[in-house]
């Protein structure tokens, strides 16, 4: 995991997404991007703030700000995708 987020290419490096509250990390993702698609891998998030749902907050943000990073997809796995 340290080399890929370390060691980028062309074709593949680490992508790390964090949203933050007054600091305070909230919630965590680390994904795989291959080009123009990001692969969600390793997802956390603050358990005390759960009910105010920082895993959907930091998708969104990563959506919102998706194009201007050159990504088209984020794929999240099984199931349905976020394509800009």
């Amino acid at each position: 995991m340290k080399s890929i987020f370390r060691g980028s290419s062309e074709t593949l490096s680490g992508l790390l997404s964090v949203v933050r509250l007054n600091e305070r990390p909230i919630s965590i993702l680390y994904s795989l991007r291959v080009r123009s698609i990001v692969h969600s891998w390793i997802f956390a998030y603050d358990r005390e703030l759960g009910p105010y749902s920082p895993g959907s907050i930091l998708l969104l943000k990563m959506a919102e700000q998706a194009q201007e990073h050159g990504i088209t997809k984020i794929d999240l796995g099984k199931g349905p995708s976020v394509t800009s």
